[in-house]
């Protein structure tokens, strides 16, 4: 039981990064809470699991909810008692409480117990606060959680840690060599001499050709 339950606490926090929503981890969480608190033994546990199983609600967090419920519901079996003790000896329920009793099947429930009977309107009680008290906190965590999720992703992505370190250092290599001073009275003479030698090719092969031309016409 306790290796059960130290796996269910392991893998709480993965199970708010699931697909379910906040709605149904808190769902979830209250049905657990109903269903922790009902004694076992008797039919009403598990016809109300079967109930709320049914629900589009999340499982695994409905079942480490029951299972912390159970072990708290002792300390407010006192509690129960009194509640229980109350609806069984109204005067205004002791026909409702006879025709129950003589139902087939219902008495398995132990509806006629103090505390199963106090222990159950008592779960019905804190089932519906603890769902709208626990809401904000499920979407207070996911968003946590998902936000944490991301920014893992992002770190394990492959190029984004390097891309990160190596783009200062190409920006801060350019700037230099954009930064350097410039000789711009060297640059004009080299290209300016280029252009003589360039110039003086194409007009020395300019005549040759010119010569060549006339000296075919006249051999023709």
């Amino acid at each position: 039981m306790l290796t059960w339950l130290s796996y269910q606490f392991s893998n709480y926090f993965l199970l708010l990064r699931t697909q379910d929503s906040p709605r149904r981890l808190a769902a979830g969480f209250s049905a657990g809470l109903l269903i922790g608190l009902i004694p076992k033994g008797n039919l009403l546990a598990p016809l109300v699991a079967t109930i709320l199983f049914s629900l589009r609600l999340n499982l695994p967090v409905a079942v480490l909810t029951a299972a912390c419920a159970g072990f708290a519901s002792g300390w407010l079996d006192p509690i129960s008692h009194e509640i229980g003790l109350r609806l069984l000896e109204h005067p205004g329920l002791r026909t409702t409480w006879v025709r129950l009793s003589n139902t087939p099947i219902v008495p398995w429930t132990g509806f006629n117990n103090t505390i199963v009977l106090g222990s159950l309107v008592l779960g019905l009680a804190v089932a519906y606060p603890a769902y709208w008290l626990s809401l904000p906190v499920f979407r207070d965590l996911r968003r946590k959680l998902t936000a944490r999720a991301e920014a893992r992703s992002a770190r394990r992505r492959p190029g984004g840690v390097e891309e990160a370190a190596v783009a200062p250092e190409t920006e801060s290599t350019v700037g230099s060599v954009m930064s350097r001073p410039r000789d711009d009275s060297a640059v004009s003479r080299a290209c300016d001499e280029g252009l003589r030698v360039v110039n003086g090719r194409r007009f020395r092969e300019f005549v040759a050709e010119i010569d060549r031309l006339s000296r075919t016409e006249r051999a023709a």
